[in-house]
């Protein structure tokens, strides 16, 4: 991906102001000095097609810790992100009275003339990354006369990347797609419309809509669900079985796995390369790419523990009687079971193998 040259030139809010990665060489000398200093466990003997049943290869951390350790360049890779990449830090005002800084990535869309500029806010949680938008940034933000572009801004959430952490429980942290939900709720006079590629929904409520609800009981015997919704329904019960483990623990004790994730950079590289490996449908991986994601929770400007605790926060449900006299959050549970208004157009992408 080149340099854009979209970079917005208009940011005059002193509240927003360039931004560079630039980790100091202590950090890069204690990663390098644990990674030399880094053991392994044993591993069972499994077929070829049997190694990611307990979890990611030993072959592969191996592999990976040593090009950690030596061809991989951290300075190399945060040049790159500050060539590629227009990044900001902004206070943002939260309630309290106080301003909370975010990082931002900010990028205004091209070779669209025809009505009005179209704003989208892209928003990434754990174990993602900001630099999940490389790749699409350019199908976003550069157009011609038919084809609509975005601008841009694709914030990192507090205790995410190069967001400062917040060191007391927020009571209101909640993820990317709950963020989404909540800006439409909140205010969907201003909201144009949502996009989402996860969409976690509660079943239908009878009071509310009994013919669906009776659908919903009866969809695996007889008609409405198609072949391709109870595939996903398959796919997402097999989820929660298997894959949902990861959520739970952040759920209910994010510090203790902390403890882990922060002194380790190899146990770190562990946790995220299982998630990349299994939810991105065979994705062709490099070592540099890999390398690049972890490398930025390793060097997170709140640490790798403070990322966990989304999950736990997220839960916490408040006193809804509270909010309906002006408290303005929700848990994560109440707003997927809180209406959208209908007046915000919705749009979903479903790809193969998404759960729902």
């Amino acid at each position: 991906m080149e340099a854009p040259t979209n970079t917005p030139s208009n940011l005059s809010n002193p509240r927003i102001r360039p931004f560079k990665i630039s980790i100091p060489d202590s950090q890069i000398t204690a990663l390098h000095q644990k990674l030399e200093l880094a053991s392994f466990p044993d591993e069972l003997e499994l077929d070829k097609f049997q190694e990611w049943d307990m979890g990611a290869p030993l072959e592969d951390i191996k592999r990976l810790t040593a090009h950690w350790k030596g061809p991989f360049d951290w300075r190399k890779a945060e040049q790159d992100l500050n060539d590629i990449l227009p990044q900001y830090m902004t206070t943002v005002s939260v309630e309290g009275g106080f301003g909370m800084l975010m990082y931002i990535l900010c990028i205004s869309g091209v070779g669209f003339e025809k009505g009005e500029r179209l704003f989208r806010y892209c928003f990434c949680m754990g174990p993602g990354s900001f630099i999940e938008l490389k790749k699409v940034l350019p199908l976003l933000t550069q157009g011609d006369d038919d084809q609509p572009t975005f601008d841009v801004v694709a914030p990192s959430l507090p205790n995410f990347g190069f967001s400062p952490g917040i060191s007391k429980s927020s009571k209101a942290a909640i993820g990317a797609p709950s963020i989404a939900r909540t800006m439409a709720i909140r205010y969907p006079k201003t909201i144009k419309a949502l996009h989402l590629n996860f969409i976690p929904s509660p079943p239908p409520y009878p009071w509310r809509n009994p013919l669906l609800f009776l659908q919903g009981l009866l969809g695996f015997i007889i008609p409405p669900f198609s072949a391709s919704n109870r595939q996903k329904i398959a796919i997402t019960q097999t989820y929660l079985e298997r894959e949902n483990a990861y959520a739970r623990q952040q759920d209910t004790y994010p510090q203790t796995l902390g403890y882990a994730l922060n002194d380790s950079p190899v146990g770190l590289l562990a946790w995220i390369y299982d998630k990349l490996h299994r939810w991105t449908e065979g994705y062709p991986w490099t070592d540099e790419e890999v390398l690049q994601w972890v490398s930025i929770y390793a060097f997170s400007k709140a640490g790798p523990a403070a990322s966990l605790r989304i999950y736990h926060e997220s839960v916490t449900k408040p006193d809804l009687t509270a909010y309906e006299e002006g408290v303005t959050w929700l848990s994560r549970d109440q707003v997927v079971s809180t209406r959208i208004p209908s007046c915000v157009k919705i749009a979903v992408a479903s790809f193969p193998g998404e759960i729902m």
